[in-house]
C-alpha cells in the first residue's frame, strides 16, 4: 500500500511542478495548485489500493 500511495503522490507532484512550470495564467495561485494536487493524489492512492487491487505491481 505504501508503495502504491508514493507512486500516486510523487507522480501528483511532478504534475505540480509541471503546472508550475507552463506559463498558463489561470488565476491559481501556488499553494491552492498545491493542496488541488495532494488531494486528487491521495484520492488516487485510495481509489487504486482498495478498488483496483489487480493493478498493484
Amino acid at each position: 500500500m505504501l508503495n502504491n500511495f508514493a507512486l500516486w503522490f510523487i507522480s501528483g507532484f511532478l504534475s505540480m511542478l509541471l503546472w508550475e512550470v507552463l506559463p498558463v495564467d489561470d488565476g491559481y495561485s501556488f499553494p491552492e495548485k498545491m493542496k488541488v494536487l495532494i488531494l486528487f493524489s491521495i484520492i488516487m492512492a485510495v481509489l487504486q489500493t482498495f478498488f483496483f487491487p489487480t493493478l498493484t505491481p
